[in-house]
């Protein structure tokens, strides 16, 4: 019964640290290789890219900067695909000109946020660490002259 609040608290946590990170508005000519961003490109361009990027018109493209200069930029960018190789993510090299590119924004950590979401998994986890070396109620000490068992129970709900 006690298991829909630790489902509002997963999704509460998970909500968080998808905050840990902020989208800044820069230039084109601001970016540097590597640098992650999301671009929002124009709905033509969304229509060709539509089949190379999975079959899908994405008007929003996250990824990586290959380069960039003054013909435009090039981004590495996640694809969808039918064809999954385990564990590895398949990303299509997608080149747009200035005119193609309504907005690039750049994908920062905020490091307040991330430490808030740290000290509050850490937090959770030392309460319920101590907890668990205190016991249930009706649970003492051993007998005297019993054997002492070391180890300690962890009763962790998980909610699915």
């Amino acid at each position: 019964m006690h298991s829909r609040p630790v489902r509002w608290t997963a999704l509460a946590l998970t909500l968080v640290y998808a905050g840990c990170y902020t989208y800044r508005p820069v230039e084109l000519t601001d970016l540097a290789p590597r640098a992650e961003v999301r671009a929002r490109i124009s709905a033509a361009e969304a229509e060709r890219l539509a089949e190379v990027l999975g079959g899908n018109e994405r008007r929003e493209l996250d990824g990586t900067v290959v380069e960039t200069g003054a013909t435009g930029l090039t981004l590495d960018v996640p694809v969808v695909s039918s064809v999954e190789r385990r564990g590895e993510a398949l990303n299509q090299r997608v080149s747009l000109t200035p005119n193609q590119v309504l907005e690039v924004e750049l994908k920062e950590l905020n490091r307040t946020r991330t430490g808030t979401v740290v000290a509050l998994i850490l937090g959770t986890g030392l309460a319920v660490f101590i907890a668990q070396l205190h016991g249930g109620p009706g649970e003492g000490p051993p007998p005297p002259g019993g054997e002492v068992d070391m180890r300690i129970p962890l009763r962790i709900p998980i909610p699915w």
